[in-house]
């Protein structure tokens, strides 16, 4: 049967402006892929922000390189391999293909995406919450919202993580994660703002320094709180870099390519004893349930995308006392609202 593949554009608006340490934006374009058979339709996202570097036009191009046929690869490796061809690769491109390669597959076995992956529905995993850099104003406006997620994100600058934390714990006492987005100077010692963050409960610092800067073996060695690589990791090349600067990776289906090389990053990363964080860009409910079936290997999940968003095009993702709810439907678990039935 002929396969058929689409892409349409599309752009995820913020309910209420994202600030990080490097800019501020009220959306985030994407490219939503559709691969269909006639009878069955998978869908991959790819969402871009603006430190991939990666625009919809590029998406376009390199999905438009495709030939179906190769669609019929029996293996994720067979399809990773046909696409990987061509060059350069485009990451969030073979994400997304890969995400809808797979939701199709699993529905074409009447199987839930996490099943057919030979995984479980069933973690530990913690889920996060996430507050861009905001006001004392904002952040008390927003508190309320995180409920949902036992763990409590926070964007934050150099410098101002105390004040940040000290305010949160007139309000909160739950656990915190802190993403530096590359702000901290390698030549400043941390370690007495680390030992404070710990003993504030603080969980773990993401991507403290910035990307391609070792961390200081001092403070690598005696952090009494994880660090966990973001930018500085994407592919499993990647892993010979960061091990003896992080003490984990941030996994993206965006940054990876897709749920395979995701699953070959994990198991590789136990093997050098890292810990593992299921991560999104501010992604629609179509990226992070492809996302999701990954949880069960994983230490943390920040998986918050569809929360941040007001015009989430897909519905199907479940988020229930404090977690994710790993759907039962075959693939992803996921469907196309009406602003994109007929389209994809």
């Amino acid at each position: 049967m002929e396969l058929r593949i689409k892409t349409m554009r599309y752009s995820l608006m913020f309910k209420t402006p994202f600030r990080i340490a490097h800019g501020e934006r009220d959306s985030t374009p994407c490219i939503f892929v559709s691969v269909s058979d006639g009878n069955f339709s998978g869908y991959g996202e790819a969402t871009l922000p603006p430190y991939l570097d990666v625009s919809q036009q590029m998406i376009e191009d390199y999905v438009a390189k495709i030939n179906p046929e190769v669609l019929k690869s029996g293996s994720a490796e067979q399809l990773h391999n046909a696409l990987k061809r061509f060059s350069p690769v485009c990451y969030p491109a073979l994400a997304a293909v890969d995400m809808a390669w797979h939701d199709l597959i699993a529905k074409k076995h009447k199987m839930p995406l996490y099943k057919w992956l030979g995984l479980s529905k069933e973690f530990t995993a913690k889920g996060m919450f996430t507050i861009g850099i905001s006001s004392e104003e904002e952040l008390i406006d927003k508190l309320p919202e995180t409920e949902i997620m036992p763990i409590l994100k926070i964007k934050t600058s150099n410098r101002n993580e105390k004040k940040v934390i000290s305010l949160i714990r007139k309000f909160t006492d739950k656990p915190v994660v802190i993403d530096a987005n590359q702000s901290w100077e390698p030549a400043e010692d941390k370690l007495e703002l680390l030992h404070w963050l710990k003993a504030m409960n603080v969980k773990l610092v993401e991507q403290p320094f910035e990307k391609g800067v070792i961390v200081p073996e001092k403070i690598f060695k005696n952090s009494p709180v994880p660090l966990i690589a973001d930018e500085s990791f994407q592919t499993l090349d990647d892993l010979e870099k960061i091990t003896g600067s992080y003490h984990g990776i941030n996994i993206k289906l965006m940054k990876c390519g897709g749920a395979y090389p995701a699953l070959q990053i994990i198991k590789e990363a136990r093997n050098r004893n890292l810990k593992i964080m299921i991560g999104c860009m501010s992604e629609s409910s179509c990226g992070c349930s492809a996302a999701a079936q990954l949880i069960s290997l994983a230490d943390w999940y920040d998986l918050d995308g569809p929360l941040l968003i007001k015009n989430d095009p897909f519905d199907g993702l479940m988020y229930q006392n404090g977690k994710i709810v790993i759907s039962e439907n075959p693939g992803s678990g996921i469907r196309p609202t009406q602003d994109l039935a007929g389209i994809l």
